[in-house]
């Protein structure tokens, strides 16, 4: 029998990680009937998975589609700009008993810079 180098704790972490992850005779694993999902393992973290995979394919291909498409004639950008003291909503942050967001009405005090839509 061969000695792990690892301590009793993680030696027990590891047999656990590995028990949770393995399917069962149905075909999902311990961790899949509890959670509804997959745990990662380091494995999993060195391996792009497949929905970035496939996000970044669609990105790719929107990013060509639009190229195609602002190849023609020229669009104007709407843009936006805010004068100071004019009225505006702002997202409230702070602390509040319901747990909605909150737009409270306020008043521009410093301009950053235009808006692009």
């Amino acid at each position: 029998m061969v000695m792990s180098s690892l301590t009793p704790q993680r030696a027990l972490q590891e047999f656990l990680m590995q028990y949770r992850r393995t399917p069962l005779l149905s075909g999902y694993s311990p961790s899949e009937l509890f959670n509804g999902r997959q745990i990662r393992s380091k494995t999993d973290t060195l391996l792009p998975s497949p929905t970035h995979t496939s996000q970044g394919k669609l990105a790719r291909e929107a990013t060509k589609f639009q190229l195609q498409e602002n190849s023609g004639p020229s669009v104007n950008k709407l843009t936006y700009s805010f004068q100071l003291g004019a009225p505006c909503y702002a997202l409230y942050y702070g602390p509040r008993r319901d747990k909605d967001l909150r737009w409270v009405p306020a008043i521009v005090t410093k301009v950053f810079g235009p808006r692009f839509l």
